[in-house]
């Protein structure tokens, strides 16, 4: 894959639509279920679709847990087989995965998408926006050391 031409829009509008799948996996899961955490003088805004990824991603934060208000950031979790709500394709080649887990051509200031092969595991964020995205195809084979320290590519 040639990398994307500067100013494009291709991976803000990838977040965007990331974003919208995760709206119609918590709309599917019952609603989205919200938990904030500070770090250092950050905080953050967890929602998740539905309680099996809540159940299994925040134990890790909750010594980080604040009532709620502003957050800088909003990462929002799902996987498809609880939510039945499937990621959209994605936009790039095979060639364009990083031997760091990157994609080539939707990494710059704004935007960072990260994909974990073998665990299936997509990171999305979009920094200007202050929105992150985190998804799995299932819950059940997020391996241990993920549960433990979730969001470690969104927040890095």
């Amino acid at each position: 894959m040639t990398p994307l031409p500067p100013g494009s829009s291709a991976p803000a509008e990838f977040v965007d639509s990331a974003f919208r799948r995760f709206g119609q996996a918590a709309a599917h899961a019952g609603g989205a279920r919200d938990r904030y955490i500070c770090i250092g003088e950050q905080r953050a805004r967890l929602s998740f679709a539905g309680s099996l990824m809540e159940n299994l991603m925040f134990p890790a934060l909750a010594h980080l847990e604040v009532a709620p208000g502003e957050a800088d950031l909003v990462a929002c979790f799902f996987d498809s087989e609880s939510t039945a709500t499937p990621m959209p394709p994605p936009p790039w080649s095979y060639q364009a995965y990083t031997n760091r887990g990157e994609i080539d051509g939707y990494n710059d200031g704004r935007v960072h998408v990260t994909y974990q092969p073998g665990v299936d595991i997509l990171n999305c964020l979009d920094r200007e926006r202050g929105l992150a995205v985190y998804w799995a195809p299932t819950w059940r084979l997020i391996p241990y050391w993920e549960r433990s320290f979730p969001l470690r590519p969104i927040l890095n």
